[in-house]
Formats: C-alpha cells, sequence, structure tokens
C-alpha cells in the first residue's frame, strides 16, 4: 500500500446540495443575529442524508476547435449530467475527478447556400485519481453539430451532449470503487485527517471530512463526529476575512438592504473574538435599514434572500477548502507511474481544468 493520503480519493456524494431555508412567517422585528446562524450541524446532518461521493469536475481546455462559447456549453451540460444523476460537484478531495476529453474528429463544409460548417467529436468521461494516477472508469461518446461558423458548428456540439445509461453505469461502478478504497483504506484516511487538524490545517480537514462517502461506515462516522467542529474552527480562521466583507457590503450598500452583510455574519462563528464587533455592526446596520422601511415592507423576503446568500457563502468555503488541497497535490512531486491509467491521468492534467467556485455557484444559483 503506498503512504500517504496520494490515495485517498473522493468522488461521490449523489445528490447536489439543494438550498433550501425554511420561510420566515409573517412579519417581525429583525432577529438577534444569533438565532439566524445555520450552524454546521445542520448542514452536517442534511450530508448524513446524501448518499455516496463528490467529484471534481474537469473539462476540455479552450483550443482552436473548442471555443470559449463551446466550453461554457460543454460545462452546462457536465453540470446537468451529475445533477441527473444526483451527483455533487463541489467540496471534497480534489484529487477525485470526472473529466471530459474532447476530439475532434471530422469537419465538413456544405458546397450549396446557405454555407453550413459542420464538426464531429469524441468526448471521453473518465473518473479518476488525478493524484496516484487510478482510473476507475471511463465511457467514449461522439457528437456532431452545425452551424453558420465553425464555432457555431462547435457550441452546437457541445449542446447536443446527453446523459446515458451507458454514462450512469460508468459513474455509478466508479463510486463503488471508490467506496471500496474507503472501507480498505480507513485508517489512511482518519490518520490524515487528525494530522491537518493537530497542523491546524482545518481546510483541508474539512475537505476531507466533507467528501466521506455513507457507505464507507467507519470514515462516514468518523467524520460525523469530527465536521462540525472542524468547519467552526475553519470559519474561525476566516473570521478576519469574513468580517472585512461583511464591512466592504455595508458600505456598497449604503443603507440599503443587502442579505451578504448577515449571510458573512453568519460566516463569523461565536466563539471568534471578532464576533461581539460584528453583531454591533449588523445592528447598527439594521437600524439604518429599519429607518427606511425596506425591511419592514419585505421582511420575510429579505431573511430568504439572507438564507440563500449564507447558503452560497458556505459552499463557497467548501470550495476554499477544496482549493487548498488542490494547491498541495499541485506541488506534489513523484506521481505514482505504475498505475496502467497513468498516462490518461497525464493526459487530463494537460489537457483539462477544473471548474472554479465562480461556474458551479453560477450553475446551482
Amino acid at each position: 500500500m503506498k503512504n500517504g493520503y496520494k490515495f485517498l480519493g473522493i468522488i461521490c456524494l449523489f445528490g447536489l446540495y439543494a438550498c433550501n431555508g425554511g420561510k420566515q412567517q409573517g412579519y417581525n422585528p429583525p432577529e438577534p443575529p444569533s438565532t439566524m446562524h445555520r450552524t454546521m450541524k445542520d448542514a452536517t446532518e442534511a450530508d448524513s442524508l446524501d448518499n455516496s461521493v463528490k467529484l471534481s469536475i474537469m473539462v476540455q481546455k479552450e483550443n482552436t476547435d473548442l471555443p470559449k462559447e463551446a466550453i461554457l456549453q460543454l460545462e452546462n451540460r457536465l453540470l446537468n449530467i451529475c445533477s441527473q444523476n444526483g451527483i455533487s460537484c463541489y467540496g471534497g478531495d480534489p484529487a477525485f475527478v470526472l473529466a471530459t476529453l474532447v476530439s475532434p474528429m471530422s469537419r465538413d463544409v456544405t458546397t450549396t447556400p446557405p454555407v453550413k460548417h459542420t464538426i464531429s467529436f469524441t468526448i471521453n468521461y473518465y473518473v479518476a485519481n488525478i493524484v496516484s494516477g487510478d482510473v476507475y472508469g471511463s465511457y467514449l461518446t461522439e457528437v456532431m453539430g452545425v452551424g453558420k461558423s465553425p464555432q457555431q458548428a462547435a457550441v452546437n456540439a457541445m449542446m447536443s451532449i446527453r446523459d446515458s445509461q451507458e454514462l450512469n453505469n460508468m459513474l455509478l461502478e466508479s463510486t463503488s470503487k471508490i467506496i471500496s478504497w474507503y472501507i480498505q483504506h480507513s485508517h489512511d484516511f482518519i490518520s490524515t485527517v487528525d494530522t491537518y487538524i493537530v497542523g491546524e490545517q482545518y481546510d483541508k480537514a474539512f475537505a476531507l471530512l466533507s467528501s466521506v462517502p455513507q457507505e464507507a461506515t467507519e470514515c462516514f462516522e468518523y467524520a460525523k463526529q469530527k465536521k462540525a467542529t472542524v468547519y467552526e474552527l475553519y470559519k474561525k480562521q476566516m473570521a478576519q476575512t469574513n468580517y472585512q466583507l461583511m464591512q466592504d457590503e455595508i458600505a456598497k450598500a449604503d443603507g440599503t438592504y443587502n442579505p451578504s452583510v448577515g449571510a458573512y455574519l453568519q460566516m463569523i462563528p461565536q466563539s471568534s473574538p471578532l464576533y461581539t464587533q460584528a453583531v454591533a455592526i449588523y445592528e447598527n446596520y439594521q437600524q439604518t435599514v429599519l429607518l427606511r422601511g425596506e425591511t419592514e415592507r419585505n421582511h420575510e423576503w429579505q431573511m430568504e434572500q439572507e438564507v440563500a446568500e449564507a447558503h452560497k457563502l458556505e459552499m463557497e468555503a467548501q470550495m476554499k477548502a477544496n482549493e487548498a488541497l488542490v494547491a498541495q497535490y499541485s506541488t506534489q512531486n513523484g506521481k505514482s507511474s505504475s498505475s496502467s491509467g497513468s498516462s490518461i491521468v497525464e493526459k487530463i492534467i494537460n489537457q483539462a481544468v477544473r471548474l472554479g467556485v465562480s461556474e458551479i455557484i453560477g450553475f446551482i444559483f
């Protein structure tokens, strides 16, 4: 068995993380900020209802055959496929990916007016560990697009991408292999997370704890015990940044209601020394908003917006934790070359790019 966490993977948490918040009934004066906090305990309990594995998403880089507009369509179709298959595409260990590599097959131009361009592509889907080089599954399909220009033809080809039973089966089989890894290597997982916690690398520990499939009983129970505490410590480390961002949002609001203000307050834990100051600033801001009558007129809608904004920030926090592991993996040397799939992983690393926070947040919200 290889050392370290370079074999650890986390691909599947089936079930796209929904952004549900309970509606506020009727109008009441602004609640004390502490009562509006959506704790990680709530999120942890919600996550426990989901299945399996989280996947980091990687798509073919932009090139002459695939312009930016086509890549955007590819991203959208891949995110839709994940959603339709109940796969979460944010947070978790970035070593495990669902990647697509796109290659042109043929091009043509009609000889009679109106002139039309056609282009066909092969699309290879891979589920892999890009750190160890292990490939857990693959699926090949072909698409074709027609348009007034080569660029439009490429865009239309990406728009034609559809889910299929064969792709679904590949994802399920790959997921099963990852779950088996967890079951067989639970000690490595727990040891790695403990090391991050002791080293106060709470972002990395939280990313790993957020990734565990519930079928891997030992790791999952460990994650349930640790996740809320580690998330609190992670937020405490981010408190200064979120405190400043809250002040920035108040300045931009200029006395009008801005749900991001309350959302950033929710990202500052009560254990932080900055919490009391943040509450005082928030209450002063709310009084200014009340004087304009905005909260009184639209209190229910505004509180729903605040819950949604807080949820977005929590998702961003998970993805930023993920990016901390990305940075670590990118600096690691001596990737394993023993795996038969390592050449495929090299292609993924060289030809594909990971979806970032903005793409995923934009898709979900």
